[in-house]
């Protein structure tokens, strides 16, 4: 069954789009092209809205604000009050009852080789996961509200797009590329330092290790000719070993993001042009729309 929203008044691109965690609330972004002044100049047209969805059914569109190129990483806190989301110079925070946005923050860096690919909350809303594509890999660094520090993640840094740090339910953050690595944020200092390290560790690297609303770890780890280590992983301690719940296809490449279902160890996931559905049954299912972007709905695997 496919599902087609249609939203009246907007006539640029869709880019980007996020559901509030209590299902009220779809903030979104467009985007558009322009010529610009001189031939080989293009301008770039960006902007926010969104839709209060309160009984389900669609209210009014609200312009929030305009972005500089592009407006990225939308992430709203898990009260549904406040959602952040930054363009090529700054960072943006708007509650929910707002139809405005006040600017947080200046970026550290600003380049257009310096974008933000995704912002993620720490459990204790006072914390952001920023992660920046910065020409020749990925980086990570934290946003403290009562603050206002950056504070650069440790040995986070990856030559290829996977996503490798993520946090944990306790607002510590794991870092995962060749093993498992637990930090913890000293805010005083404003300082990131190791707290734990775990005897994990996978030949080929660690893809899209996180850990699930039920407290397990997942993550998925790739082998370019055993099929049998191959697959995604669910892990209950790190005092066990972890249980292989689904194959792989055998490839020397790595998806960039895996989409883990909230609870249930299931995952979507892009690899070479080809896209998979890896169930918690065991069973892997191939389709060929490449996925970018997925938005789980909170009762149900659907996607959106």
């Amino acid at each position: 069954k496919e599902s087609w929203l249609l939203v009246k008044g907007v006539k640029d691109e869709i880019d980007k789009v996020a559901i509030s965690p209590d299902q009220k609330q779809i903030a979104f972004t467009t985007y558009r092209a322009v010529d610009g002044d001189t031939p080989d100049k293009v301008e770039h047209v960006a902007q926010l809205f969104k839709i209060e969805t309160p009984s389900g059914t669609l209210g009014e569109v609200i312009k929030v604000g305009d972005c500089e190129v592009r407006c990225t990483g939308l992430a709203w806190r898990q009260d549904s009050e406040l959602i952040v989301f930054v363009d090529h110079q700054r960072g943006y925070l708007s509650n929910s009852a707002s139809i405005s946005a006040e600017t947080i923050f200046d970026l550290p860096i600003k380049s257009m080789r310096f974008t933000f690919r995704e912002i993620t909350w720490a459990t204790n809303a006072r914390t952001i996961l920023l992660e920046t594509l910065q020409g020749d890999g990925v980086r990570y660094m934290v946003y403290d509200f009562p603050t206002g520090a950056f504070i650069d993640v440790p040995d986070s840094f990856s030559g290829n797009s996977q996503k490798k740090v993520s946090w944990l339910q306790d607002s510590r953050l794991m870092v995962a590329i060749n093993q498992p690595v637990v930090y913890r944020i000293d805010y005083d200092a404003q300082s990131i330092e190791i707290d734990e390290t775990y005897d994990l560790v996978a030949e080929n690297g660690l893809t899209g290790f996180r850990q699930l609303a039920d407290g397990r770890f997942a993550f998925a780890q790739m082998h370019p000719t055993d099929p049998n280590l191959a697959g995604l992983y669910l892990l209950t301690s790190f005092s066990e070993s972890p249980e292989r719940i689904s194959g792989m296809p055998v490839s020397d490449k790595t998806p960039t993001t895996v989409f883990w279902t909230p609870n249930e160890g299931s995952a979507l996931f892009s690899l070479e042009d080809q896209s998979y559905l890896a169930a918690a049954d065991g069973n892997l299912y191939q389709f060929s729309q490449f996925l970018s972007a997925v938005e789980w709905l909170p009762q149900s695997d659907a996607q959106r």
